[in-house]
């Protein structure tokens, strides 16, 4: 069984919502990213016994072109809560009926207190500014 999990997924968004790829697209290219860098670690081991051109292979999974900074933080919110809504149903269906929650937010800990809201099988999302984080807290007793 698989309790919890927190995802950085800007390295993804930024692809997806940045360059406008698919998920398969995405996918493919973080997994080969993930690769080289993995490739890239053995190679340093081995760099004292020969030296050469240092060439970098790598596919960049995130650079200048598929930030998310140039684009409105209302629509990369709600870009991101579309996406992990349908990352839950993926997950719903790849395993035969397994519901997931999530929570969306700037930070771990506010992402964890949003996941546990709206258990089961739901989302909650926690704005970036300071006003939404605040109206997010406020009225949170200090103890479960």
């Amino acid at each position: 069984s698989l309790d919890e999990a927190y995802l950085d997924l800007e390295p993804y968004l930024a692809l997806r919502i940045g360059k406008k790829l698919s998920h398969e697209e995405v996918v493919a290219l973080l997994t080969k990213a993930e690769q080289t860098t993995s490739n890239d670690d053995e190679e340093e081991q081995d760099e004292d016994e020969v030296e050469g051109d240092n060439i970098d292979a790598k596919p960049a999974a995130k650079d200048e072109d598929a930030s998310l900074e140039h684009l409105s933080p209302d629509f990369v919110l709600k870009a991101t809560a579309a996406i992990v809504d349908e990352m839950r149903k993926k997950v719903t269906k790849a395993t035969g009926g397994l519901t997931c929650s999530a929570g969306l937010a700037n930070n771990f800990m506010l992402s964890k207190i949003a996941s546990d809201l709206n258990k089961p099988n739901g989302q909650c999302i926690v704005g970036p500014s300071n006003k939404e984080v605040l109206a997010f807290i406020r009225p949170m007793k200090v103890r479960k």
